[in-house]
């Protein structure tokens, strides 16, 4: 017997992403994603300009992707992996 799945109208999906202390990268990512209005609340804080500028650019090459509630969980990971495959976190 198969039992079907339902969700609710009010499911979300709640994200907090807290990077290591470092010189280079210490910021926060909090996110909601409200299944019912496929929308997503972001705050975002701590990133130095350059970070940030790199986070638009990856979002902008991203467009495809834009309304999937883990593209910017997964950019920023991407950020941290690529920094530390080239040696710039302290």
């Amino acid at each position: 017997m198969t039992k079907k799945l339902s969700y609710s109208s009010e499911a979300s999906l709640a994200y907090v992403f807290r990077t290591p202390l470092s010189n280079a990268e210490d910021w926060t990512l909090a996110m909601r994603w409200n299944r019912a209005t496929n929308a997503t609340d972001v705050i975002l804080h701590g990133l130095l300009d350059e970070e940030r500028v790199k986070l638009l650019d990856r979002v902008a090459d991203s467009t495809e992707d834009i309304c999937h509630p883990m593209l910017l969980p997964v950019i920023l990971c991407e950020m941290l992996t690529d920094g530390d495959a080239n040696g710039i976190r302290a």
